[in-house]
């Protein structure tokens, strides 16, 4: 075969090829999966582990103390996620609570932080020998207002000399720096005397 006829049949292979790559479709009974992928996951911008910060006061007091295990922060939206968030926050007057959960996330702009799954709120108060713990499954603490708020449901247990007293309820705003709950909806309570 010449060198130019060679060329030609090589042309028209090629010719061949492009147009049926063109021209064929497959057919859904041909067994074509297609695959839904999930779009890529935005890395964070700033990564941690053995977190811990501390906030003060104007005065010099010390108002929070945040652990995490780890904190990823993404500069779209300006959210960081901690896992296992460990908090403890001071109010200007009375004990400190401490406050953990499985998850937590705050935004760079406020002083919110979210806690989600198994948020235990805990004070011991030794001026009045009682710990109250708040369980539930997401809480919003703000830190500027020294106020807590969830629209999940909430189990409060107070133990101290007056015996045990447990309240049940959906929703609530504990403002932790004035000693105040309010309960929104749903409430059941017990009393089992010391």
């Amino acid at each position: 075969m010449s060198r130019g006829r060679l060329w030609a049949v090589l042309a028209v292979l090629v010719l061949t090829a492009s147009l049926g790559s063109v021209l064929w479709r497959p057919k859904e009974s041909e067994g074509v999966v297609r695959l839904n992928r999930p779009a890529p996951a935005i890395s964070p911008d700033l990564y941690a582990t053995g977190l811990q910060v501390r906030e003060y006061r104007a005065d010099g007091s010390l108002k929070l103390i945040l652990k995490s295990e780890s904190l990823d922060h993404r500069n779209r939206g300006a959210v960081s996620h901690f896992s296992a968030p460990d908090l403890w926050t001071w109010p200007v007057t009375g004990s400190p609570w401490h406050t953990t959960s499985r998850h937590g996330q705050s935004h760079a702009d406020d002083h919110l932080i979210t806690l989600q799954e198994q948020v235990v709120m805990t004070q011991n108060d030794s001026a009045t020998q009682t710990i109250t713990t708040i369980e539930t499954d997401k809480l919003r603490v703000n830190t500027d207002s020294e106020q807590a708020n969830t629209d999940a449901a909430v189990r409060i247990t107070r133990e101290g000399e007056g015996g045990v007293h447990e309240v049940q309820a959906v929703g609530s705003v504990v403002e932790y720096g004035q000693g105040r709950v309010q309960l929104t909806s749903k409430v059941r309570a017990t009393h089992e005397p010391g």
